[in-house]
Parts: structure tokens; sequence; C-alpha cells
């Protein structure tokens, strides 16, 4: 009696190690980027590494509204440089990004788990996402160069362009003040050249034209403005 009970053990025990190594594979084994979505105080960056079917890194940066990278060594709000520091080991406990928040960090931390929640969707066997790009908001920033670099967050919406907010940020890295500059070209331009791609659509930008007298800004807008739809990428 004790012989057959052991040798069903057994049995049932292959079964269960069978059953599981039969299990379809959520995620595709590898190292998977992602950003936010964007609004006016910036965005967060993720790349989450994947093995067998578990997350076991986790790489988080924020960034401003500008674009710059922030600096934990001189940023003054201690909750959001903790979220930093936190929320990998948690997503890699959790294997996903519905974590807690943290106090007084729950901007970033939203951000944060949005970022990992994209990678993982790139990470999926089998996408759940069929579009291009993710539905959302997405930041973008050209080259910089002696006058500074141009920003653009770019709604989409099922593979279109919805809206697109252009700017300029000086070399000091504050946005332009464009009540007080004597360049009104460059102003005109940014309504301007926003509705020109939304009308162009994701395929169009690139050849977008300049407005004229606000080259150097109508340029620096085009390629922030295609770095964004690339952040928004789901492949």
């Amino acid at each position: 009696m004790r012989k057959h009970t052991a040798i069903a053990a057994l049995l049932l025990l292959a079964l269960v190690f069978t059953a599981a190594a039969c299990k379809p594979k959520v995620y595709t084994d590898g190292t998977y980027q992602a950003v936010s979505q964007a609004n006016g105080t910036g965005y967060t960056w993720a790349k989450v590494t994947i093995s067998k079917d578990k997350i076991t890194a986790v790489e988080l940066k924020e960034f401003t509204g500008t674009g710059m990278e922030k600096d934990w060594a001189t940023y003054p709000h201690a909750e959001a440089k903790q979220a930093w520091e936190q929320l990998p080991a948690r997503f890699v406990a959790k294997n996903g990004p519905d974590v807690d928040n943290i106090a007084k960090a729950t901007g970033s931390v939203n951000k944060y788990k949005e970022a990992v929640k994209f990678a993982l969707e790139k990470a999926k066997a089998k996408p759940q996402i069929t579009t291009t790009y993710f539905n959302g908001t997405f930041f973008g920033m050209s080259d910089a160069n002696a006058q500074g670099h141009g920003i653009a967050r770019v709604t989409i919406e099922n593979d279109r362009i919805t809206a697109v907010f252009v700017d300029d940020i000086t070399a000091a890295g504050a946005p332009k003040d464009w009540e007080t500059y004597t360049h009104q070209e460059a102003n005109e331009a940014r309504e301007i050249m926003a509705q020109r791609f939304v009308e162009a659509g994701p395929s169009g930008v690139a050849s977008v034209d300049t407005v004229a007298r606000a080259t150097g800004s109508s340029d620096k807008w085009k390629q922030a403005v295609q770095r964004a739809l690339n952040a928004a990428k789901v492949k």
C-alpha cells in the first residue's frame, strides 16, 4: 500500500513539473527599455531584465520637463530619491509594475510603474498591444547647440498624432521666455509647426516644412518630435 502511495505521489509530482514545463512563456528573455508618458514636470525611463518569466533586474531614471536627468545628489525632494532607490527591488519582488506607492512621491512612482509596464509589454511573447505606438503623451529632445535645445511632447492615439507641444530650452536649461523674446517669428512658429506635425502624422514628420525666419527652432522641433515618436514605439 505504501509503495503504491509513493508511486502515485511521484506520478503527481511528474505531472506538476510537466505542466509547469509546458506552460507557455509570458515573456521573452532579454532586456527591455521603455519610458513613461510625459507631462510638464517630466517623465521616467526603465530598463527591465527578464529571465524565465521573472524580472531579475530593474534600472530607473527620472527626467525633468526640459529633458535633463535628475541629479539625486542635488535634488531637493528626498521622497523622489527614495522612490528611485527603493522601487527597483520592489518591482523584482513583485515580478510586475503593481507595487505600493511611496508617500509624497506618488507622481514619480506612477511614472516609474508605467515605464516598467511598457517595458514588460515590449517583452511579451504575445503582445496585447497591436498598434505601432503606445497611446499617450511622450517626450522628445533635440540635440543641443550654443543656443540650447528643443523639446516636444507628442500625444498619440491609435497611431495618430492628436496634439503636439514644442518649446525652446535655453543654454542655461530654462524654457525660453517668449513674452520678452525679441524674435517673435519663432514664437509664432511654435503653433504653426505643432499643427503641421499633427497634419503630417507619424510617417510625415521628417518632411514637414520649416517656418521661414525660424529655421533653427523648427529643425530642433522636428528632431524632438521624431524622438518622441521613437520613444512611444511598442517594438
